[in-house]
């Protein structure tokens, strides 16, 4: 595969955003990459944003994965993990990949996610920063030793390598 550049993250502009109308830049046999979209990609412990790609036409094809390729690190000490740029792919549901065979790139396109289970994320994303803070308190020296987490639609986890 060939590097085709960035694609534009609307949700940085606008949390809240929900729709957008965008163009198709690569087709691949499960995924298309738009040159934007407003569905948030799976990272740091997340899950990611689902929802549907809408063609004039009428086709609809559902979108059940979103994740980051191409990016490169930030270099912010803070943050060392941080990804920016790169290509944003939407990985198409099983059942919707025969239509990829009629697309080309520079269709036009709308794409949507789904509202209900971004509410459900950032719910459990903001219980899960809260229960953070909760642990430093108390723990401090666990939150020095986590390696890890999971944000789901109905909950989060965090895992920790301490000694008792």
């Amino acid at each position: 595969m060939i590097f085709s550049g960035n694609t534009q993250r609307l949700y940085y502009q606008d949390f809240f955003l929900c729709e957008a109308l965008t163009r198709i830049v690569r087709v691949e046999e499960d995924s298309i990459e738009l040159d934007s979209t407003v569905a948030y990609p799976e990272g740091s412990g997340q899950e990611c944003d689902q929802g549907a790609i809408c063609l004039e036409n009428g086709t609809l094809l559902r979108f059940i994965g979103v994740k980051k390729i191409y990016t490169r690190l930030a270099g912010l000490k803070e943050f060392p993990g941080l990804q920016v740029d790169g290509v944003i792919q939407h990985l198409v549901a099983e059942g919707d990949r025969p239509l990829l065979g009629g697309l080309e790139p520079g269709m036009p396109a709308t794409m949507r996610i789904d509202v209900e289970r971004r509410a459900r994320l950032a719910l459990s994303h903001t219980a899960s920063h809260l229960l953070y803070l909760g642990i430093g308190k108390i723990r401090p020296d666990a939150i020095e030793s986590t390696i890890g987490c999971h944000i789901k639609t109905d909950g989060a986890r965090f895992d920790f390598s301490v000694q008792e």
